[in-house]
């Protein structure tokens, strides 16, 4: 954010080339393309931006798939839903190991 808006191209460039995250915004709400004044790394930071927002959108369809599948075995599965985790599980919930303890 700082190279951006000091207008450090070739940091910037480099940044981003080592999959620096564009989007991370400051404790103002405002990401380093809201503080550059610079139209050439407003254009480096839009496209990495693009590319940032589709690689978030593809990981976070491919978290929703693992989990219908998962869902989906569960219900095909012969063993019913009997205990904690799996039912846990059936509600969508990611974190198990506050029930371990509970299954013990």
């Amino acid at each position: 954010m700082i190279a951006a808006y000091n207008g450090h191209k070739d940091i910037v460039r480099a940044l981003l080339e080592k999959n620096a995250d564009p989007l991370i915004k400051d404790c103002f709400e405002k990401t380093a393309l809201d503080r550059t004044k610079d139209p050439l790394i407003a254009k480096l930071l839009q496209k990495a931006s693009k590319t940032q927002t589709s690689k978030d959108s593809n990981r976070e369809h491919s978290r929703e798939h693992q989990r219908t599948n998962s869902i989906q075995e569960s219900y095909l599965s012969k063993d019913p839903p009997n205990s904690i985790l799996k039912k846990s599980m059936l509600r969508g919930e990611g974190e198990y190991s506050k029930y371990d303890e509970l299954e013990k």
